[in-house]
């Protein structure tokens, strides 16, 4: 079993940009082999997505698709309109400010930083 570790810096494949996962994944090949099975999995209502990050939405055909924020673990909503149609897609990993380790650590660490 892999061993949990600190946020890792991933370059992923087609793109120069570099993301830092905002949950901590695991070390080595598994970190980037999540990442890209995520990179290309198509969510639904109801999934909960592993990574936080900015998602394409696509409905089904009454609206355009647009981008959302979606914080790791939470439920996918359904549409109101399109209903379960509706289709998430990861753009890019983002770090949710309170899973950042600068802005939301431990609160004895923060103390002793004033």
């Amino acid at each position: 079993m892999a061993t949990p570790c600190a946020p890792l810096l991933v370059q992923p494949i087609n793109t120069r940009a570099t993301f830092r996962l905002s949950e901590p994944l695991f070390q080595g090949e598994m970190a980037v082999v999540q990442i890209q099975r995520n990179k290309n999995r198509r969510y639904r209502a109801g999934d909960s997505p592993a990574i936080s990050g900015i998602y394409k939405v696509t409905h089904l055909a009454h609206r355009g698709a647009h981008e959302v924020m979606v914080i790791a673990g939470e439920e996918l909503p359904a549409c109101r309109t399109c209903k379960n149609q509706v289709r998430f897609l990861l753009v890019r990993p983002v770090t949710h400010v309170t899973h950042d380790w600068d802005l939301a650590g431990p609160i004895s660490l923060m103390q002793q930083a004033a």
